[in-house]
This record gives structure tokens, sequence and C-alpha cells, in this order.
């Protein structure tokens, strides 16, 4: 029987002033107990929402972003799609991307598999947020370009 929440928001409480005092084991305990209250939310997510979904709370849980949705596929549209075909394509992109610009593959890398904003690569860039919009519409030109000359 999990502990009531009244309990846990204590604990989580105290692990927080025990970790500002300075206290590092207190850190880890405070890193385990969010972990697991959010592995919890997560396994509760696809018990609600996802049905057939194939992901399980761990991956679910190191997904990142709040623009996650839980997808299915149906076999009819999943038969009639060259997948791999549509990957080896892409790959050629943004290998010739990679010798052309990479400074654009990099963004690619980062926003499209890595997951992080604009704002995010500007400022580990140490550029401004435009610029970094700009390039991205540039990886995105070339992307568009290469593909659609397959």
């Amino acid at each position: 029987m999990p502990a009531p929440v009244e309990n846990h928001t204590q604990d989580i409480a105290t692990l927080i002033a025990a970790v500002d005092s300075g206290d590092r084991s207190a850190a880890a305990d405070l890193f385990a107990s969010l972990y697991r209250e959010l592995h919890s939310l997560a396994a509760r997510q696809l018990r609600i929402g996802a049905a057939g979904a194939t992901l399980g709370a761990t991956t679910l849980l190191h997904e990142r972003g709040g623009a996650f949705h839980l997808t299915t596929l149906d076999t009819e549209t999943a038969e009639s799609v060259s997948l791999a075909n549509e990957a080896a394509h892409l790959n050629d992109a943004l290998i010739a991307l990679d010798d052309a610009e990479p400074l654009l593959a990099e963004l690619v890398d980062l926003k499209f598999f890595g997951g992080f904003t604009l704002m995010e690569i500007a400022a580990m860039r140490g550029v401004s947020e435009r610029t970094a919009q700009r390039d991205w519409q540039k990886a995105r030109l070339y992307l568009h370009d290469a593909l659609a000359a397959d």
C-alpha cells in the first residue's frame, strides 16, 4: 500500500530542506524518491490512457519534454508505408547536410533527436534565438530539397 500523499509530501519537503543545508545523502534520497513518484505517475498514465501502447513506464519517464503523445499505427497503414526506405533517404540527407554544413547538421541532431528547443540550442551555442531559428529554417530547407530530389 503506498504511503499517504500528505506523508510523502512531508518526506520530500524534509529531504529538500536537508539538501538545501548541504546533506549529500539527502540529495540521493530526494532523487530516488522523486524518481519513484514519477515512475508511478508514468505507469498510471499508461494504464488509464494508452491501451495497446508499446512503451513501458520507464521509457515514458525518460522521454523528453511535454510534447510527447502516445499514438498507435494500424497494421494496414504500417504495411503500406516504406519506413526503411524513408529512413535511408533521411540518413543520406543528414549525411549530405553534415558534409555541407556541419553546424546545421548538429542543430538538427540537437533539436530533432535530442529534443532541445531552439532557445536551449541558442544558449548552448552562445547565439541569439533568432540566429538559431534562421539556422533551423536553413537546415529544414536543405533537408526538404535533398529529400524531394530523391
